[in-house]
């Protein structure tokens, strides 16, 4: 597809989605929940800086704000990268075989293609991990009447990571580099961990402050 997915109406997109063709799949949905997560958070700051009540934090809040918009920008491009990786994937599985020289490129092409295709959703993983943060810092001082719109972003986020880490592991099992499987899927568990344990302390500042 030439357009790029999150410029299709909503409607075309999830009939794009809905379509009995392997992408965009579960890796764009994954991207696409960081950045609903990213948005929402964007509009926790951004109602924080119109309320005179947080002025003390104002400063504070812009920065983050600015810090957010870049994690939404690469959340929204990782929704194309994840399906666009994924058709390398495909091209790759077609490369003729028919010769042992074509046979060894094919599989070459074919393992490149799946690194490529773990390279983006681990990304998202990674991305996921700094929004988490950066909503710590966020829910220590926001404005407490947006307070379902941050739990909402945090759902986002979780989705986001637990999603991301399983399209890094359906890639892992097909690829024969041990140290490049291991190394992601150690990186991924931890990430994923790292993820909740900040997801957990989130939801308790928003539960006490609904």
């Amino acid at each position: 597809m030439s357009e790029k997915l999150l410029e299709l109406k909503t409607g075309d997109f999830l009939k794009e989605l809905a379509a009995d063709t392997a992408a965009p799949g579960g890796g764009s949905v994954a991207a696409l929940q960081g950045a609903l997560g990213c948005a929402l958070l964007e509009m926790v700051l951004g109602l924080t800086l119109k309320s005179a009540k947080y002025a003390q934090n104002h400063k504070k809040a812009a920065k983050l704000l600015l810090a957010v918009r870049e994690l939404d920008a690469f959340f929204q491009s990782a929704v194309d990268a994840d399906s666009s990786a994924f058709e390398s994937v495909m091209k790759a599985y077609g490369l003729p075989k028919d010769t042992e020289e074509k046979k060894s490129r094919r599989t070459l092409e074919i393992q490149e293609a799946l690194k490529g295709a773990t390279a983006v959703p681990y990304s998202v993983l990674l991305k996921i991990q700094e929004a988490t943060i950066l909503a710590l810092e966020i829910s220590q001082f926001f404005n407490t009447s947006t307070a379902s719109d941050l739990g909402s972003a945090i759902a986002a986020l979780q989705a986001g990571a637990e999603s991301a880490l399983l399209n890094v592991k359906v890639n892992l099992g097909s690829i024969k580099d041990e140290a490049f499987v291991e190394k992601h899927h150690t990186e991924g568990e931890r990430l994923l961990k790292e993820i909740q344990e900040n997801i957990e302390t989130l939801l308790v500042r928003v539960k006490r402050s609904i």
